[in-house]
């Protein structure tokens, strides 16, 4: 990495894309099951009140309210209220201080005119959110290319939403604090995390040097964040890492998220820019793959510190985020 990140961009990026074609290539993995949070009787008590809060009505109002598949680190509840009906989110155990709410807010606030987030009825600031449930709604297939065209496509409309800059994502901010936190939590450090460590920062560096301008981003965007509707519209959910960053950052959050090997990356940034893309916007996307699974393993950590099960999905996700980057780190 040492002798590249002298360069300018454009011949770094050409060497990369040379390099790429000797090395063997990323395999894809199934995507991970995230869920880390059980919902006790006593959380679905919670829901009800939190509803009931959130809409301001008795709760006997709240009607027929069930658990919703599809959190990661949250709860999500569907139910009916006045005839209509709604998903709830309840923060789940150690995820909460990570997000950030007025972002999240600021970003449904900002699009709310463009048909590209599902509609907000309710977020308080403790991350509770009430969304209008879609009857026959379901989440994009990543293994799908339809679904990939719709979903990169959907991401391409929002980066170029005309609006005022709001609160940025900060990528090298946020995988500062993801190392303290990580750091002070008491778990087994990732294997050979000082090398990833200065490696990730040379990459924060190239990424600075290109100087890309910001956009609003999704900030975690994923096939279980891409809601495709009946009538064939598409609404992207779950906005609480919302952010202006580099619009490159969303996908690889996408091709990140379900583990897609090299061939299926360099389809979906096709796909996302609608043409072939020049070496150094590959240069780009391997070097947000590559930080952007690093940032991602250290935010399992830091949850898992701050109350989420220490076992299960959420601790393999980090290990196998982590291996995942480090593919992509040696194609650089």
């Amino acid at each position: 990495m040492g002798d590249v990140m002298g360069r300018p961009a454009e011949r770094t990026a050409a060497t990369i894309a040379k390099r790429t074609a000797d090395r063997p290539a990323v395999t894809m993995a199934e995507r991970p099951a995230v869920t880390i949070a059980e919902r006790p009787a006593e959380r679905t008590a919670e829901a009800i009140t939190a509803a009931a809060t959130l809409l301001a009505v008795p709760p006997a109002l709240i009607r027929g309210l069930e658990p919703l598949a599809g959190g990661s680190t949250n709860d999500l509840f569907v139910f009916r209220c006045a005839g209509r009906a709604y998903v709830l989110r309840l923060v789940g155990a150690g995820a909460g201080s990570l997000a950030n709410r007025a972002a999240e807010r600021a970003a449904y606030e900002a699009l709310r005119a463009w048909d590209i987030t599902d509609e907000l009825v309710a977020l308080d600031s403790a991350g509770r959110r009430i969304t209008v449930f879609h009857e026959g709604a379901r989440t994009a297939d990543p293994l799908d290319d339809a679904d990939l065209a719709v979903a990169l496509k959907l991401a391409r409309r929002l980066h170029t939403v005309p609006l005022a800059p709001g609160p940025r994502f900060g990528l090298g901010a946020q995988v500062r604090r993801y190392e303290r936190l990580a750091a002070r939590s008491g778990l087994p450090a990732y294997p050979d995390l000082a090398r990833r460590q200065a490696q990730t920062a040379e990459l924060l560096a190239f990424l600075d040097g290109l100087g890309t301008p910001e956009v609003c981003c999704h900030g975690d965007l994923t096939c279980d964040n891409v809601l495709i509707l009946p009538d064939g519209r598409a609404k992207l959910i779950d906005w609480e890492y919302a952010g202006w960053a580099d619009p490159m950052l969303d996908v690889a959050s996408y091709c990140l998220y379900s583990f897609f090997g090299r061939d299926r990356v360099g389809r979906a940034l096709r796909l996302y820019l609608n043409r072939e893309p020049a070496p150094k916007e590959t240069a780009r996307l391997y070097a947000h793959l590559a930080v952007a699974s690093y940032g991602w393993a250290l935010w399992a950590q830091c949850c898992i510190a701050a109350g989420a099960p220490a076992t299960g999905d959420l601790s393999a996700y980090g290990g196998r985020t982590y291996a995942y980057g480090s593919a992509y780190a040696a194609l650089i």
